[in-house]
């Protein structure tokens, strides 16, 4: 795929606690970079990250166990969602991207993803690191469908 202008295609999936992203929190994110073929870069490691919910009162229960995570694993191996963030820049300066070049994401209703990950990481870090456009499989299975 060598249409991206120097940004990079990246299949991203979040895990969260509920629904809302003003009040739940994601507890896994990945992130695979994707060379020009659609297969997994080489030299860039996954950023795959376990982060332990702070506000535990608001865990919507039934959401939760959609993600297939068990909260004493989350709580055993997850870190400060901080902490988190501060991997995610460092891992993104990794990529070593053009300035003003980005990740576009791959990923299943990005819509839903993107709130929560805008959220975690603030509206000013989100727009340095991800570009506007994207790919969703959603939306594409849903406009192959109709």
């Amino acid at each position: 795929m060598i249409n991206l202008n120097g940004h990079i295609l990246c299949v991203i999936d979040i895990e969260t606690t509920g629904l809302d992203e003003e009040k739940h929190e994601i507890v896994e994110i990945c992130i695979l970079p994707l060379d020009h073929n659609l297969n997994p870069m080489k030299n860039v490691p996954i950023f795959d990250i376990t982060m332990k919910p702070e506000n535990v009162d608001d865990i919507d229960w039934e959401a939760f166990k959609i993600t297939k995570l068990k909260f004493f694993e989350v709580g055993e191996r997850g870190m400060d969602k901080y902490e988190a963030a501060d991997l995610f820049e460092k891992w993104f300066e990794k990529l070593n991207l053009e300035p003003d070049k980005r990740i576009q994401p791959l990923a299943q209703n990005w819509v839903f993803d993107r709130a929560f990950i805008k959220h975690w990481l603030g509206p000013t870090s989100f727009y340095n690191h991800f570009d506007g456009r994207y790919r969703d499989t959603m939306s594409t299975a849903l406009y192959l469908n109709d």
